[in-house]
């Protein structure tokens, strides 16, 4: 994978602003589908340059040189601009995200000039470090006439999208420590707000997210006047998902028994489950009917992961374990039948991600808690996307329990 370096992140405008356009969320709508208000023009001028994560050598050092941060998309309302901001720092021995420092800045076009007219700092922290996984995202969304970002203790803020002043905090977890808003906010067509929480006793002291069980997760919404709803993740998996405690999992080989796998018949060791909890930095995805899409995982292996579906009152639709979908090649000697080339070499399968040999069974998806899921939903239903490093699949859900 290739990945960024560089000595600043900065918000770039690169062509002639346009105003009149709109894109007040992650991927600009709930169906998620991504599509600008605008035609793409030549990226010639650079008309505006905005410093806006001011930690950016801790980052690096931290990591080896390595740039490993997700980063909101600027939301755009007409002549406003808002993007997150980020300061504090990141101590490369912990490398604990607890001292880095999250808010939003709103901008306006002004004579040509991209002016910062209000700064708000959130609480929100990010859960554990950079051991656990790349930095996850702080991703606000505009709505009903406001801004709302992540904040502490799984909450949200509601503030004047003109002024940046503070109108609400929505708080369906009070003031619990080790309960995190988990990824971006996805906005409905009425106004609805809808995000992902996660709970780990003691993740607020230790910040080590895999060296426990989480204790659940819960998918919010939240309506325009500020009263919410929740449902849990590991009570609506209870029926498909695999006992957090026990050791049913599959685990892989490991590297001493290269090439896998170590003979036609072998299987990796088991190894403990953990709870089935939201993927990080996931935003729901909502079908026109009102359906809302999610993914989760097992806790401890994340190899088991699974596409839920909730009805509009946040009841069980359906879900779907992404285990074992694929016999796409993987692996396979063009000889038994395979088309790509042998993992790890050009064109084939990346052997680290998502390939079977690691398993000796057929590929599956794995939710790494860094990743952002792209779900679109559309006429055809629900399109999920899988990348094994040279490859790319789509899975197609109909609306209909699968």
């Amino acid at each position: 994978m290739k990945r960024l370096r560089c000595g600043v992140a900065a918000l770039l405008a690169l062509a002639a602003p346009v105003f009149g356009q709109f894109w007040p969320q992650w991927m600009v709508n709930a169906q998620h589908t991504g599509t600008p208000g605008a035609a793409g023009q030549n990226l010639k001028n650079i008309l505006a340059s905005v410093v806006y994560d001011h930690a950016i050598a801790d980052e690096l050092k931290a990591a080896g040189g390595e740039l490993l941060v997700h980063y909101q998309v600027p939301l755009i309302d007409g002549n406003n601009v808002y993007m997150e901001f980020k300061t504090g720092t990141l101590d490369p021995n912990t490398r604990d995200f607890a001292t880095l420092i999250w808010g939003e800045t709103g901008f306006q076009w002004q004579n040509g000039q991209l002016v910062p007219i209000w700064s708000y700092q959130s609480d929100w922290k990010a859960p554990g470090n950079l051991g656990d996984f790349w930095e996850p995202v702080f991703h606000a969304s505009l709505a009903n006439g406001a801004i709302y970002l992540p904040g502490a203790n799984g909450s949200i803020i509601k503030l004047n999208k003109t002024t940046g002043a503070f109108i609400q905090r929505i708080s369906p977890f009070g003031t619990d420590p080790d309960t995190y808003e988990a990824g971006p906010i996805t906005v409905d067509s009425s106004g609805n707000l809808f995000y992902n929480a996660v709970q780990e006793i003691g993740i607020s002291a230790d910040h080590e997210f895999f060296n426990k069980d989480v204790t659940d997760s819960w998918l919010v919404k939240v309506t325009p006047g500020g009263a919410f709803s929740t449902v849990s993740y590991k009570t609506i998996l209870d029926d498909i998902a695999l006992p957090g405690t026990s050791k049913a999992c599959l685990g892989t080989f490991p590297t001493s028994q290269l090439p896998w796998p170590p003979s036609p018949s072998a299987i990796p060791d088991h190894v403990t489950c953990g709870t089935a909890r939201v993927a990080l930095n996931i935003a729901p995805a909502l079908d026109p009917d009102g359906t809302i899409y999610s993914v989760a995982r097992q806790h401890l292996d994340s190899r088991y992961p699974f596409l839920v579906a909730f009805n509009p009152d946040l009841t069980l639709k359906w879900a779907s374990s992404l285990r074992e979908r694929f016999n796409d090649g993987c692996g396979v000697p063009v000889s038994a039948g395979g088309t790509l080339p042998p993992n790890g070499s050009p064109g084939g399968c990346r052997v680290q991600l998502w390939v079977f040999v690691l398993l000796n069974c057929h590929c599956t998806f794995r939710l790494l808690s860094s990743l952002v899921m792209y779900n679109a939903v559309g006429d055809a239903g629900l399109v999920a996307v899988r990348s094994t490093g040279q490859k790319v699949s789509l899975l197609q859900y109909e609306p209909v329990p699968p």
